[in-house]
């Protein structure tokens, strides 16, 4: 009996045509430069759900003078759970009691520092840091590895639906075991281990206060993708410290308990992060790009905004091409994939790989005139690509 023949995946590129053409060709993009951050760090248990033990957090104002930050701490913090003191009366009471004795690494220099160290319920977090500060009066939500640690702080979630399908939902406020109508959710879109889109949803009876909260005004400040964005390279807290020379290192402790090791240890964390963060920040403003910080997801998206500050527009504001023809060139597009079929067997292997491929490869192919010309328009060259396919010239 033949056997049948393995199967062959195949993968189809096809053009979707966008509800609304985006319009920024002008290059005047606006950059955001944060005035405030809120910079926070969890503790959670090992294994099953992870849930919070205990977090730290800052709230660190940025002060600018010219594209160079300064980071000055006012207050700094400890939360916990909601239901700790009903829960574990004596774990809240360690938590107060540490508090009571270490002093707030704040900033002298400003005049509302808050020289007590803070205790708050993860609600109260919630409420004075995330929708005071960040919702109400648009500071940055910061952190290292930020969708995990908002995460912990969520009451629930659910799958994305209609406008946020393939996202999560984290409920951080809820009424009734449902959305809260006087505040929002986070959506988490995650794109792969180093990049999460966050953003908050919609209020339903927002505040009065004078001023229209937009998209526009969500910031949320992952550094590691920032990081990642600057270096092309993963990292961890510790190893991003060491790209600027701030030379962090971790303190050895038991994870998973809490203990007045771990209060020190997650306090260090949100520490290293805030100083990273001012770091970061600095390297960044040194491109003069029309690209916010927040919004730098990869090291691409920072020479495209470079294009956009010498006036290159996209290809597609400056294609006189129909819709039809972008779907016959997206599906002639042809990537075969290159495999030895050998299994099984130890063979001798030879990394042949180099950096920047995509830029390597638009200069070979001297695809730079069709950046900056003014029109791309669509030629019908039938005749002549038969011509190279039968080897004739």
């Amino acid at each position: 009996m033949t056997p049948l023949p393995e199967p062959m995946d195949v993968a189809l590129r096809a053009w979707a045509v966008p509800e609304k053409r985006r319009k920024n060709g002008s290059g005047k993009k606006r950059r955001h430069r944060p005035k405030a951050l809120v910079v926070f760090d969890t503790e959670t248990e090992l294994g099953g759900s992870q849930d919070l033990i205990v977090g730290a957090y800052r709230y660190v104002r940025v002060e600018w003078k010219a594209s160079k930050p300064t980071l000055r701490c006012a207050e700094e913090g400890l939360f916990h759970p909601d239901d700790l003191f009903a829960r574990d009366p004596e774990q809240l009471a360690r938590i107060r009691d540490y508090a009571a004795r270490a002093a707030a690494d704040v900033d002298q220099s400003q005049r509302d520092a808050n020289r007590t160290l803070q205790v708050l319920s993860r609600h109260e977090f919630c409420e004075r840091m995330l929708w005071g500060a960040c919702w109400r009066n648009r500071a940055t939500l910061a952190g290292f590895n930020l969708g995990f640690d908002i995460s912990r702080l969520r009451l629930s979630w659910h799958e994305g639906r209609g406008l946020y399908n393939g996202a999560f939902v984290l409920r951080l406020w809820e009424w009734e075991q449902k959305d809260h109508r006087y505040r929002p959710n986070v959506i988490a879109r995650r794109l792969d281990n180093k990049r999460t889109l966050l953003a908050w949803s919609g209020v339903r009876d927002a505040p009065d206060d004078g001023d229209e909260h937009t998209s526009g005004d969500d910031h949320f400040l992952d550094l590691r993708t920032l990081l990642f964005a600057l270096t092309n390279q993963a990292h961890s807290l510790e190893s991003g410290s060491a790209v600027f020379g701030l030379g962090y290192q971790k303190r050895e402790v038991a994870l998973g308990s809490l203990s007045e090791e771990l209060l020190d240890y997650v306090r260090e964390d949100v520490a290293a992060t805030s100083e990273l963060a001012g770091a970061a920040l600095r390297e960044f403003h040194r491109h003069p790009v029309p690209l916010s910080a927040d919004r730098a997801y990869s090291s691409p998206a920072i020479g495209t905004a470079y294009f956009r500050r010498i006036g290159i527009r996209p290809p597609l504001e400056r294609a006189e091409i129909s819709d039809a023809q972008l779907a016959q060139s997206m599906g002639a597009f042809y990537g075969p994939r290159v495999e030895v079929r050998v299994r099984h067997v130890p063979v001798p292997v030879s990394l042949v790989d180099f950096a920047s491929q995509y830029s390597n490869v638009a200069r070979l192919s001297g695809l730079w005139p069709l950046l900056t010309c003014d029109r791309i328009l669509a030629v019908e060259a039938t005749d002549d690509v038969r011509k190279v396919l039968n080897g004739s010239s």
